[in-house]
C-alpha cells in the first residue's frame, strides 16, 4: 500500500514540475503595441482652441474658464500669477472688461506625449485706453494641455507673452 501511494504522489509531483517547466519555457508575451491617438488628440485640442476663441469673442468668461483645470496657472504679461479658477477667472474678468477688448489666438503647433500636450501660438489683443484711444498687442503664448480623467483636454498652464 504504501508503494503504490508513493507512486501516485512521484507522479502528481511529476505532472506538476512537467506542467511549471512547460510554463516557464513559453516566450514571454509580446506586449501590445500602442496605439498612436496623437492626430486625435490634436484635433481635439484643436476644437478646444475654435470653442475658447469664440468664448472670448462672445465675452462668455464661463465657457472661457472651462478650458483650464481647477489647478491651472495663468502668467498674463503685467498681472500676478494667477492659480485656479478663481484666480484665473479674476484676471480674464478684468481683461475682457476693458473698453474695446477683443483677443484671438492661432495654434502654430502642438505637440502631444502621452497624456501631456503642448501649444505654441501666436495671438492678437486689442483695447483702448483710457482717452479712447485703440491699442494693439502682438504676441507668443505657450499652453500646457492634459489629459483629464474623462479624457477631455484642459489647460494646465497658460503663458502668453508680449513681442510688442
Amino acid at each position: 500500500m504504501r508503494s503504490r501511494s508513493t507512486i501516485v504522489v512521484a507522479t502528481f509531483i511529476t505532472a506538476v514540475t512537467f506542467t511549471l517547466g512547460c510554463q516557464a519555457s513559453k516566450a514571454p508575451a509580446t506586449p501590445a503595441t500602442p496605439v498612436d491617438h496623437r492626430a486625435e488628440d490634436q484635433a481635439a485640442i484643436l476644437k478646444n482652441d475654435s470653442a475658447w476663441n469664440k468664448a472670448l469673442a462672445t465675452g462668455d468668461t464661463t465657457k472661457a474658464m472651462s478650458f483650464y483645470s481647477t489647478d491651472a496657472v495663468l502668467m498674463a504679461p503685467g498681472a500676478p500669477l494667477a492659480v485656479g479658477i478663481p484666480e484665473i477667472d479674476k484676471t480674464w474678468h478684468t481683461m475682457m472688461h476693458t473698453p474695446g477688448f477683443a483677443l484671438t489666438f492661432t495654434p502654430d503647433k502642438i505637440t502631444v506625449m502621452g497624456d501631456m500636450a503642448y501649444e505654441l501660438g501666436s495671438y492678437q489683443m486689442s483695447s483702448k485706453d483710457k482717452r479712447g484711444k485703440a491699442h494693439t498687442e502682438n504676441g507668443k503664448y505657450l499652453v500646457v494641455w492634459a489629459r483629464q480623467a474623462d479624457s477631455s483636454w484642459k489647460a494646465v498652464a497658460d503663458a502668453p507673452t508680449t513681442t510688442m
